[in-house]
């Protein structure tokens, strides 16, 4: 059987136009994987987010159980009520203290919860509020006070039944750091 020359065309135009069509059906499906691929990659980026996350809360968890095994404290009936406290300052890097300088406050000091709370008094009006834990041995406090840029902390143990012994350490922006020896008498 012999072609002739309109039978060819005839026969390359049909094997074009489907060679075409397999074409645009092959790159269909080239497409179609790239959309497939790239919804799984979304995906697998938001499952990395939600592990992110997770990871982030078990890390916060974990700090907080750690903060709460430390934060455990213990009553002592000989703390809560009245001190006279007397402070004597042994070192300092800040010009408006000097050494020997002393102060004399009054704190009243109770439990709540597991936490000692203090309040400094000065001509019977709150100048500062401690906050912290006695954890049988000794007494740690803090200032509460997130507005200041002042750091202070104090470290007490008992001497006797109704004496503490101590040091209160005030550090300041500018590397001024201040140290008092404490001495309270329960009033």
């Amino acid at each position: 059987m012999s072609w002739s020359y309109k039978q060819f065309l005839t026969c390359t135009f049909f094997i074009l136009i489907f060679s075409g069509c397999q074409n645009r059906e092959h790159e269909q499906k080239l497409q179609d994987r790239e959309k497939a691929l790239a919804l799984k990659e979304q995906e697998l980026k938001v499952w990395e987010q939600r592990l992110k996350l997770r990871e982030e809360e078990l890390d916060k968890r974990e700090k907080q159980d750690s903060l709460n095994a430390d934060t455990i404290g213990f009553f002592n009936p000989s703390i809560p009520g009245d001190w006279l406290v007397k402070m004597r300052c042994t070192e300092t890097s800040c010009e408006t203290s000097a050494i020997g300088d002393t102060r004399t406050e009054k704190w009243h000091m109770e439990f709540e919860n597991n936490k000692v709370i203090v309040k400094a008094l000065s001509n019977n009006k709150v100048t500062r509020v401690y906050s912290g834990l006695y954890n049988g041995q000794s007494l740690q406090l803090k200032a509460n006070d997130p507005s200041s840029d002042t750091d202070i902390k104090v470290s007490l143990s008992f001497t006797a039944p109704s004496r503490m012994e101590g040091e209160r350490q005030i550090s300041q922006s500018g590397n001024c750091k201040v140290t008092y020896a404490l001495t309270l008498e329960k009033l």
